[in-house]
């Protein structure tokens, strides 16, 4: 019989229940699980590793043993004659590593499927929650220290975890510069310790400005113009950088709630970065107006 296996489950309120045989929540962990039935019926996996959806408390677990192989044995290719020296079937323990004839023969056996076995088994009622947050997080927060102290593992998605200032600069500056429209706004600072991202404003109207051409003997002025002017819409460091704002962590309720938040942030972070905007007629440059950018 196998050895004996321990179980964990969480129930909830909504959700239903779930087990797992990662009982100590180890990030490298060899499950078992997904090769039990329980109560003669497979378990439905969830995004979560080692966590799977169950109906109810089982009665019984069963493991399938290994399949066995018997009958190993060498088989004459088609094609060669059958004759004494080259017999249809050579038992497996009968051929000679080294003779003349191993060529022509296809090493071949027969399969006794496994049976399945009841095993010993122990479960623990974890938790009893609301729901169990079992997507994969988008954005992995870290669990507070009391929660760290006292909690399971498996229950660190559903306690409180913030993620620092130093990771939510990573993904902030990682998120713009996936997304960021260049005809709206431009990086002008990317470093791990600073970012800058200003805003490109179009201009009512191209305001001249001069620069220095020709050479040193016949030097000549050139009038060029300017049509959008910039202004900094983000400037943000991990650790405050030369004036640079240090970036603030975010936190949430659960591991749920903060994957809200932090989507809901860059979305709208993003949308102000990529608006279009103008200088106001009216304003003379000193307001601007949103565009459309449909146009």
């Amino acid at each position: 019989m196998s050895t004996k296996i321990d179980f964990i489950v969480i129930k909830t309120d909504k959700d239903g229940m779930f087990i797992s045989d990662n009982v100590e929540g180890k990030s490298y962990f060899n499950s078992r699980i997904h090769n039990l039935l329980f109560d003669d019926l497979a378990l439905v996996k969830t995004p979560k590793d080692n966590w799977y959806k169950i109906d109810h408390l089982p009665n019984k677990v069963t493991e399938k043993t290994k399949n066995q192989t018997v009958n190993n044995r060498y088989e004459l290719k088609a094609g060669f004659p059958v004759s004494d020296l080259t017999p249809q079937t050579i038992p497996y323990d009968e051929m000679d590593e080294d003779s003349d004839i191993k060529g022509l023969y296809s090493y071949t056996f027969d399969t006794i499927e496994g049976a399945w076995e009841e095993i010993e088994f122990n479960i623990e009622i974890l938790s009893e929650e609301d729901r169990f947050y079992v997507e994969k997080p988008k954005y992995l927060g870290t669990p507070s220290l009391i929660t760290q102290l006292t909690t399971n593992p498996a229950l660190y998605p559903q306690r409180d975890c913030i993620i620092s200032g130093k990771e939510f600069y990573k993904i902030i500056r990682n998120y713009i510069k996936t997304f960021i429209d260049g005809k709206y706004a431009k990086i002008t600072s990317d470093y791990d310790f600073c970012l800058t991202v200003e805003k490109v404003i179009h201009l009512n109207e191209p305001v001249p400005y001069t620069v220095g051409g020709g050479t040193k003997r016949k030097p000549t002025t050139i009038t060029r113009y300017r049509d959008t002017r910039a202004v900094v819409v983000l400037k943000t460091s991990p650790e405050g950088y030369s004036g640079y704002p240090t970036q603030k962590g975010i936190s949430g309720e659960n591991q749920e709630d903060l994957d809200n938040k932090v989507t809901k942030y860059l979305e709208d972070l993003i949308t102000e970065i990529n608006s279009p905007m103008k200088d106001c007629v009216c304003c003379k440059g000193r307001g601007v107006i949103l565009e459309d950018n449909e146009k």
